[in-house]
């Protein structure tokens, strides 16, 4: 101690110094001293991350509540290395997942999500995506706020001056969502970590915010590539048949299914697949159409629906 001591004398900004004479201090049992040495040096280096993880550390251990939430905060932010064990720590800290999200700051909302996902706290995941879809409806209002605005603003310029929204103060900023709003691929990944869990329902009414689509069975025209999670199409690797999406015979739009057996033994074939979200209690008709060359099996080419993760 006395070595970091005469270093800080020295020195008075080496922050190893002082960090480790806080370490030092802890290791003999004077926490009091140890939180007043991390509440000197601690202001010194808010927005540094080189000291980062060694502060939240002993904010941890000095129980410096405080300290630590800005640490945990700062790791999620800007040190994706740290992020997964210092969210287990911040787990073990306040006693569960669910205690750590109040504390988790809005921009970080995402990372966090990535995280319950990551350790299968699918609960806890299932709170903070009601706290982010309130945060996007905020945003969407927000937008829709700052168009009319636009809009009243060329109004009131007149003829003479013809506005430029994209110039705006109000356009320019109700564009930029703000930080912590989930993407569209994270999205698909939270729905398929509830599909894969059995939460049926849960995963239904992320789908709904994700796509807007009447029909159930998603891009039954294969217009775009599959999306191979959530409620998408899957397409499997096979070495007995080719798969792929073709412009050769489109029913409607651009693209059409095409799949080309190798010939050399019959294939018990089911490596396109889809998750259709229904509701019980409906009656659906499901239709398609198909045109197949060549083939020699018995059965031909046909469509199977099984229910999903149950019998029949």
């Amino acid at each position: 101690a006395e070595y970091f001591r005469e270093s800080i004398a020295v020195q008075p900004i080496t922050i190893d110094a002082w960090l480790s004479l806080a370490q030092m201090e802890l290791a003999m049992g004077r926490m009091d001293e140890a939180r007043r040495l991390l509440g000197i040096v601690s202001p010194l280096i808010p927005h540094v991350s080189t000291w980062k993880w060694k502060q939240f550390a002993l904010a941890g251990e000095t129980r410096d509540e405080e300290l630590f939430i800005h640490c945990y905060n700062f790791i999620l932010s800007r040190l994706p290395a740290r992020v997964g064990e210092a969210s287990f720590l911040a787990a073990t800290y306040w006693g569960g997942w669910d205690r750590v999200l109040p504390h988790v700051a809005p921009e970080n909302h995402t990372v966090f999500l990535e995280q319950l996902m990551r350790y299968g706290q699918l609960d806890v995941a299932l709170d903070l995506w009601r706290i982010i879809q309130e945060r996007e409806a905020q945003s969407r209002l927000y937008v829709e706020q700052g168009a009319a605005g636009s809009v009243a603003q060329a109004s009131s310029a007149g003829t003479n001056r013809p506005a430029n929204p994209s110039s705006s103060g109000n356009a320019s900023s109700a564009e930029e969502p703000p930080p912590g709003i989930p993407d569209e691929q994270l999205k698909l990944r939270f729905c398929s970590a509830l599909l894969a869990d059995g939460r049926i329902s849960e995963a239904k009414r992320v789908w709904k915010g994700i796509v807007d689509e009447e029909n159930p069975v998603h891009d039954g025209g294969f217009e775009s590539e599959p999306l191979n999670m959530a409620f998408g199409w899957r397409f499997a690797r096979s070495t007995e048949v080719s798969i792929s999406r073709s412009k050769e015979m489109p029913v409607a739009g651009d693209y059409a299914l095409k799949l080309r057996f190798n010939g050399t033994k019959n294939v018990v074939f089911g490596h396109v697949s889809q998750v259709v979200p229904v509701e019980p209690g409906q009656s659906y008709i499901l239709s398609f159409f198909q045109r197949s060359r060549e083939i020699t099996t018995d059965q031909g080419v046909f469509i199977r629906v099984s229910g999903f993760q149950c019998e029949g």
